[in-house]
């Protein structure tokens, strides 16, 4: 939550975008529900914004390796320990963009071909729709990836 604050101190055009969704979905009579989650996607593009720009675990989880293995021609012997780089990852600018550096929850927006109505962008790897990988990838990507209602918070929260 104090990622997502600093994130629309430092950006507030993000803050009203976000609040003018959510006036415009939910109005101003009421607080946002789960009901409302797919028609809030600038919101959802915040949160995963958040988990991209400032990841609570930047360093990830360590893994040792079960056996012996080579990554781009460097060997690796089995009981080594890795860690990845989760904050360099997030932040890969062939990945999202010369401003990978920036708060840009708009960068996982775009318009759906068909319907014209604004979407948020497929994923582009193995990320369970996360667009980053704050909660792992692959074989190791956290099973449950986000308590639904954590979106509802944010909301709240603008």
């Amino acid at each position: 939550m104090t990622s997502q604050v600093l994130g629309v101190v430092a950006y507030p055009k993000t803050l009203k975008k976000a609040r003018e969704e959510i006036d415009s979905v939910v109005g101003r009579d009421r607080m946002p529900a789960f009901d409302d989650f797919d028609h809030l996607p600038y919101v959802r593009a915040m949160a995963k914004e958040v988990l991209r720009w400032r990841p609570v675990a930047p360093l990830g989880s360590p893994h040792r390796l079960t056996k012996d293995d080579t990554y781009e021609g460097h060997f690796i012997p089995a009981n080594t320990i890795l860690i990845s780089n989760i904050w360099s990852i997030n932040r890969n600018p062939l990945v999202f963009g010369p401003d990978a550096h920036e708060f840009n929850p708009s960068r996982f927006i775009t318009k759906d071909p068909r319907t014209g109505e604004t979407m948020l962008v497929p994923a582009p790897y193995d990320t369970k729709d996360e667009h980053h990988v704050a909660f792992g990838f692959r074989r190791r990507i956290c099973k449950r990836l986000i308590d639904p209602d954590g979106y509802v918070d944010e909301g709240i929260v603008m």
